[in-house]
């Protein structure tokens, strides 16, 4: 390779090329640096870059003041309503359910809604046809434990029992 440090002229290993480029060492950057004030990376005392903007020129993001807004002030606004893991969840910020963003499982509110109470924690609502955002309250079923879903679903598939066909959740 021919291509040599710019202070002393020695020849530049492949290494150093691709390191620092131009010099063969830090001592020869900084002298060059020293030569060059406007050498390098942006430094205090030197004019500050020029924008891409012209004058008068508007900005990328005119007209988009609500873009970055929260709730039903965003221009993506769905009422709420997002798809977590495959299931529909529903914004309601208050319940003890709640995740981290304030969405809760739309099956889990609706099996509230009928049953006058909060889930507890370990309550888990299975849908008998296995459609997931299938949350009509004939769909549910309510089981005390996840131990209880568990052994219900292994039996289905490995003893052969017939899978639930009816709610058992009371409608008042």
């Amino acid at each position: 390779m021919d291509t040599k440090c710019l202070i002393c002229n020695k020849p530049l290993t492949t290494k150093q090329i691709r390191q620092k480029g131009k010099f063969c060492s830090s001592e020869c950057y900084r002298a060059y640096s020293k030569t060059h004030p406007n050498s390098g990376t942006f430094k205090k005392g030197n004019p500050a870059p020029k924008t891409a903007f012209k004058k008068n020129q508007k900005a990328w993001n005119k007209g988009l003041e609500n873009y970055w807004c929260t709730g039903n002030k965003n221009v993506n606004w769905k009422g709420g309503k997002i798809m977590d893991c495959g299931y529909i969840a529903l914004l309601s910020p208050n319940h003890p359910a709640a995740n981290s963003k304030g969405y809760v499982r739309e099956h889990r509110l609706v099996v509230e809604e009928i049953l006058g109470r909060y889930l507890f924690k370990g309550e888990i609502i299975h849908h008998i046809n296995n459609i997931i955002t299938d949350n009509r309250p004939q769909n549910l079923y309510l089981f005390s434990s996840n131990s209880e879903h568990s052994r219900y679903h292994n039996a289905v598939r490995f003893k052969g029992a017939k899978p639930i066909k009816k709610s058992n959740i009371i409608f008042q």
